[in-house]
């Protein structure tokens, strides 16, 4: 999402939510005095290419995991009615499905990384980590495979 993001957003008109992306006043500042410090050396300044740099380092920030999140990326994008249309591509999976699954996914994925996988417990005596099997993860990983494909046709 990133990668797409940084690549596309300054080829055409620009989507109101990328409009709305916060970017460091400084890193806009820089761009301008560079900007004019080239005017006045009659210096190529490139400024469209500093945009979409400072474009990069903002959206560092950015995590593209949830349904939220991807729905947001994807309007950055300029794309709209996101999950139907990616029901339509990822059938017979509904948008509600799909949302829900990505859910469950990006939430275990928090999981792992912030808390170890470790299972929620009162008072544990001993440290205990939350099941999962081979099963379980190659079909996350073809279900998030197709998920990708799907992106891609939007």
């Amino acid at each position: 999402m990133h990668w797409e993001i940084r690549t596309t957003a300054l080829d055409g008109p620009l989507p109101k939510k990328l409009a709305e992306l916060d970017v460091p006043f400084g890193d806009m500042l820089t761009i301008a005095r560079e900007a004019v410090a080239a005017r006045q050396d009659d210096v190529n300044h490139r400024p469209t290419v500093k945009a979409r740099n400072a474009l990069g380092k903002a959206l560092l920030t950015e995590t593209f995991q949830s349904p939220r999140t991807i729905e947001r990326g994807l309007q950055m994008l300029g794309k709209t009615n996101c999950w139907s249309r990616l029901a339509s591509q990822m059938q017979p999976a509904t948008a509600g499905e799909i949302k829900e699954r990505l859910g469950q996914i990006a939430y275990r994925r928090n999981k792992i990384v912030h808390e170890g996988d470790l299972t929620r417990l009162q008072r544990p005596q001993k440290i205990k980590y939350e099941e999962i099997t081979a099963a379980q993860v190659t079909a996350d990983l073809d279900w998030l495979a197709a998920f990708i494909k799907a992106l891609a046709a939007l």
